[in-house]
């Protein structure tokens, strides 16, 4: 028998259709940012404040859902923050460390330029 939920479902279904909206902005303003900035060897602080910002969220809402689910709340209440946040860390992670290396590419590009000259 499930348990008395934490949050009405029907709050939790909004939540997690608008939270899944955010997500997707997210990855929209990564993405633009990761193909405008990182090519030119600019914003790695907002770039990688996104990056930041998307893990640790990612693992607050990963938590959480991990946490309803062992608790036996119904569907609703954790499947829309363990999906959010499963996909927040499982695209920050990785991004993070390719952004960074195409940074470091950018700049040893830089330095090839500056000793040709």
């Amino acid at each position: 028998m499930a348990a008395e939920p934490w949050v009405d479902p029907v709050v939790m279904t909004w939540a997690g259709g608008i939270g899944g909206g955010v997500v997707g902005l997210w990855g929209a303003a990564l993405g633009t940012a990761g193909s405008r900035l990182v090519p030119k060897g600019k914003g790695q602080a907002f770039v990688f404040g996104l990056l930041g910002v998307g893990a640790v969220v990612g693992v607050l809402l990963l938590g959480f859902g991990l946490v309803a689910l062992a608790a036996d709340q119904p569907y609703p209440v954790w499947y829309g923050p363990t999906l959010a946040g499963g996909l927040l860390v499982a695209l920050s992670v990785p991004f993070a460390f390719i952004i960074r290396g195409r940074y470091r590419d950018v700049e040893l590009r830089k330095m090839h330029a500056a000793e040709l000259t």
